[in-house]
């Protein structure tokens, strides 16, 4: 596969899944990309793709990019209002660049459909930045509102700090203290973005206030010495070749950047998010937004590659629903299961104590070993499926315990491109109700 291939691949997932990019550029990045003028429309999207990704610190790491002459390792993405109108630019001149390449240079082959992908992605990315209430980053949509209890900057932070900023060394060590002292601006950038919002008379959801207020109050919980931010970085210490009392001066420093910077700015956020919680916005739908019906339509052609609207794929949803229940019904039937809906079946077999994990150390260790072992049943059949094959690992974690109430039940982190970090499946064990012996591998093959 083409490194533009996998580059863009891996980009444009990781910008739906967990970093917002930006698509401007450094002047660094602009000389080291743009010295000589692409001469494929391969070359091209290298090009416009390396752009975005050297002008985003937390996507670079997030991608395992290094080793190109650019270190932004001790630098977070800018997120600051003022950075819309450059990303919005941004896109349009990608599209625009492309379009003058197409003008003049025949598209063949493999490229239509590189070409099509791209104007795919710039289109769909201008129409959903075009409101005035739209945050400052890419991709839209990914997070709509300025803070979310799921995926918004700041209940991923520690995430991603925690797994996707990797120490080796001295200076990776200090990167990751200076990045730790920038969450706080990072922050009140957030904040920003928060409050632009609200002027347009955007607010998020009552119930994705509440829970990342919950995550923020979790997380600022305990005495810095404690925080998760820091007790990551003593984890990634301790893997070093660096002396014992190097180390302890880095945890100070560490100590001392959360106490200074990073907990007072998750601080100043929560306090924000109290205040406009204390207002009682409810928990209204996209249609309560101004311009929302067109984001919305905006919203399914991003998400589902389609021009559908939104009653045809609510038909074709519940269309898909009434033919799953057809078959589940066969299978519960087979099993002896013929007494009521469907959906009151289930809910049986997933309270079935011959099904559940017990609500202990124990259990959560097991749900993890039957994880492997699902893993396990499932390698030798990959190949069958896959001509390429993965050259990194997956590892198996779980939802830090202060985010387990309102993170998902699972997700997936593709691995860094470096090899300085491999996949990463999160399972949440938080209600151990939720994932059942028999549910747990399809959730595992999702992943």
């Amino acid at each position: 596969m083409p490194r533009r291939t996998v580059l863009l691949a891996a980009c444009m997932a990781a910008c739906a899944i967990a970093a917002p990019a930006v698509a401007g550029a450094t002047d660094a990045a602009h000389v080291a990309v743009e010295a000589a003028p692409p001469q494929t429309l391969g070359a091209l999207v290298d090009a416009q793709t390396m752009r975005a990704a050297n002008s985003d610190p937390e996507l670079r790491t997030l991608l395992g990019i290094s080793g190109d002459g650019i270190d932004l390792s001790s630098q977070l993405t800018d997120v600051s209002p003022a950075r819309r109108q450059v990303l919005r630019q941004a896109m349009q001149d990608n599209l625009d660049e492309m379009e003058r390449y197409v003008a003049a240079h025949p598209v063949q082959g493999q490229d239509r459909w590189t070409l099509g992908l791209m104007r795919w992605f710039y289109d769909r990315q201008i129409e959903m930045m075009a409101p005035a209430w739209a945050p400052a980053w890419l991709p839209a949509g990914a997070t709509t509102y300025a803070v979310d209890q799921l995926f918004s900057i700041p209940v991923m932070l520690p995430q991603f700090m925690e797994n996707q900023h990797a120490v080796r060394d001295e200076a990776s060590a200090l990167a990751y203290i200076s990045r730790l002292r920038a969450i706080g601006a990072k922050l009140g950038q957030v904040r920003a973005n928060f409050d632009l919002q609200a002027a347009h008379g955007v607010l998020p959801p009552q119930v994705a206030l509440e829970g990342a207020a919950a995550q923020i109050r979790a997380l600022i919980a305990p005495a810095p010495a404690q925080s998760r931010f820091v007790l990551a970085f003593g984890k990634k210490l301790e893997k070093t070749a660096l002396p014992e009392a190097r180390r302890r001066e880095l945890l100070a420093q560490a100590e001392a950047g959360g106490q200074a910077d990073t907990n007072p700015g998750y601080a100043r956020l929560l306090a924000r998010l109290e205040q406009a919680i204390a207002t009682n916005p409810g928990d209204k739908g996209m249609w309560a937004l101004p311009g929302g019906d067109a984001f919305y339509d905006a919203a399914l052609r991003w998400n589902t590659s389609t021009d559908l609207d939104a009653e045809r794929i609510h038909q074709l949803g519940l269309a898909e629903v009434a033919r799953i229940q057809k078959e589940m019904d066969r299978l519960l039937r087979a099993q002896g299961m013929e007494q009521g809906s469907v959906g009151e079946r289930m809910a049986a077999l997933a309270n079935d104590p011959r099904f559940l994990y017990e609500d202990s150390d124990a259990g959560r260790a097991e749900v993890v070993a039957d994880i492997h072992k699902a893993l396990a049943r499932l390698e030798p059949q990959v190949p069958k499926y896959f001509g390429r094959l993965p050259p990194s690992a997956l590892e198996v974690r779980t939802v830090a315990a202060d985010a387990q109430a309102t993170a998902p039940g699972a997700y997936y982190l593709a691995p860094a491109m470096d090899g300085s970090r491999p996949g990463l499946y999160f399972i949440n064990l938080g209600n151990p109700k939720v994932n059942t012996r028999w549910s747990l591998p399809t959730l595992t093959y999702h992943e």
